[in-house]
């Protein structure tokens, strides 16, 4: 099972790129802003549409353009359902997790602690997670709606 914590390789070239240069360049500037410390800035994007319009060719086209900046990028596929939990462990393990750390912990509950306490800017691009529940430390109860990711505390 592999879990690539790297950034896949571009689908298209970049001048391939049609009708999202304004949201790449929007993403990309909202990133480097946020890293520089810009308050203003969210701590969550997110993306969505139907399968096929170019979500991932976006996320990928942005990070790719962030190459070489101060923020540290961690890219997990959600495609292979059994794979996404350990994907997360390994993305916790990176950002400083021991072992230790999870005895008796929820996985996610590791994950967004030790990227929380990273004090350097960073980005998690969770591709093609189409069940946002799989990522709560807690399955969902129908009484309690949304049990979806987590803000990043400050961090991009």
């Amino acid at each position: 099972m592999s879990m690539p914590l790297a950034v896949p390789q571009r689908r298209v070239a970049p001048e391939r790129l049609r009708g999202r240069e304004e949201l790449v360049a929007e993403l990309t500037g909202a990133l480097r802003r946020r890293a520089e410390g810009d308050p203003g800035m969210s701590d969550v994007w997110l993306l969505s549409g139907m399968g096929g319009c170019g979500k991932t060719t976006v996320a990928l086209e942005t990070v790719h353009r962030l190459a070489g900046s101060s923020i540290q990028v961690w890219w997990v596929s959600g495609a292979d359902g059994e794979g996404l939990s350990g994907a997360l462990r390994a993305v916790a393990f990176a950002a400083g997790a021991t072992a230790a750390d999870f005895a008796g912990a929820h996985p996610a509950d590791v994950l967004w602690k030790q990227l929380n306490a990273l004090t350097s800017p960073w980005l998690l691009v969770l591709d093609n997670v189409d069940d946002p529940a799989a990522l709560a430390a807690v399955p969902p109860r129908a009484s309690d709606g949304f049990a979806g990711p987590r803000a990043p505390g400050g961090r991009c």
